[in-house]
């Protein structure tokens, strides 16, 4: 029996791939199954701001910015995702996320830290054209 694979990108947030599986019986060679996924990707685009202190961004439990930065960071279209974040600074400093990108994710925040310098999130989403959940 051989096995074959072949891995192409069809458009540039597409992922596709296409397994051919093929067996030699007398000689012949004959087709036993045909598997063809596609995961389509679309990318979250973040900022975050803090004036004094530290800020940490999570996406499912995986830090992915630190303090001001910004970045992209590629999602699986159809998966539900959750963002949340710690803050920790001077009393009375300011703070902001900011998610532009893809739409069901969209989200801005500006807050100005409390007494005990110190701030938290959450939010969660359904990167999916059909379905938003945002808390």
């Amino acid at each position: 029996m051989s096995f074959r694979s072949h891995a192409t990108t069809h458009q540039p947030l597409t992922r596709s791939s296409h397994w051919l599986i093929a067996g030699l019986v007398a000689g012949q060679h004959h087709l036993l199954c045909t598997y063809n996924s596609q995961t389509r990707m679309t990318k979250m685009v973040t900022s975050t701001f803090i004036a004094s202190g530290s800020l940490m961004l999570y996406l499912d439990n995986e830090l992915i910015m630190q303090n001001s930065d910004s970045t992209t960071v590629e999602l699986e279209e159809g998966k539900e995702y959750i963002v949340h974040w710690f803050v920790k600074g001077t009393p009375g400093s300011s703070y902001s996320i900011t998610i532009s990108s893809p739409r069901e994710a969209q989200y801005q925040l500006t807050r100005v830290l409390d007494r005990g310098g110190r701030g938290f999130g959450f939010f969660n989403f359904n990167n999916s054209k059909y379905e938003s959940i945002v808390n």
